[in-house]
């Protein structure tokens, strides 16, 4: 992803968005502050140069790389953001599933039982006008990997962390798949770029 940002730089390779899901990780952003994760954990932790503090990636989680020239397209740091929360909310209102974007605290959001449950997180770099990184929306994510550490620095008392699957069984929807939600953020893209790719 490195190089590939380093290519759309010098115009030598298109934008580029990635839908892939990741091997159990959890990833540390550059607002992550505590030296050392619950002496429990048994998930690998890696450093990223991305926003926000910790999260999780595994499989069930669609994680979405975004390789976007802000430059050429004229867009703020502030409207980028906007233009991702609101493209997870859109594709996720188009399926069903009731959402909403956040600032502060970042991130897409439903309620559940009267508490905001976190469902799509997001980290973002810039590096001389290109954003790369991106975020994750959990679908089928087991979420008692997110009980070892603080994700994104959040209290567990005040919020949760939440997914398709376990918003289908408490709020009683229709059951989401993978696929259903890929073929929403497909028709719903914020940019207009054909240059997508798909990994596992």
């Amino acid at each position: 992803m490195r190089n590939h940002v380093h290519d759309i730089r010098e115009n030598l390779k298109p934008e580029m968005i990635w839908f892939l899901e990741h091997q159990p990780v959890i990833t540390l952003g550059t607002g992550y502050k505590d030296t050392l994760m619950p002496s429990e954990n048994t998930i690998p932790v890696r450093t990223t140069g991305r926003g926000g503090k910790a999260t999780y990636h595994g499989p069930g989680q669609r994680v979405v790389y975004a390789m976007i020239d802000l430059r050429t397209r004229k867009i703020s740091i502030s409207e980028y953001m906007n233009r991702l929360q609101n493209w997870v909310v859109k594709s996720l209102n188009h399926i069903g599933i009731p959402s909403y974007p956040l600032r502060d605290p970042l991130g897409v959001w439903i309620n559940i039982h009267n508490t905001p449950h976190k469902i799509a997180a997001f980290g973002v770099r810039v590096s001389r006008g290109v954003a790369w990184h991106g975020l994750a929306v959990n679908v089928s994510t087991d979420l008692s990997l997110f009980q070892s550490f603080s994700p994104c620095g959040l209290s567990s008392q005040e919020y949760g962390v939440t997914s398709l699957e376990d918003i289908s069984k408490k709020l009683k929807l229709p059951p989401q798949s993978m696929d259903t939600l890929d073929q929403s953020m497909l028709n719903n893209l914020p940019f207009n770029t054909s240059s997508i790719r798909s990994a596992i």
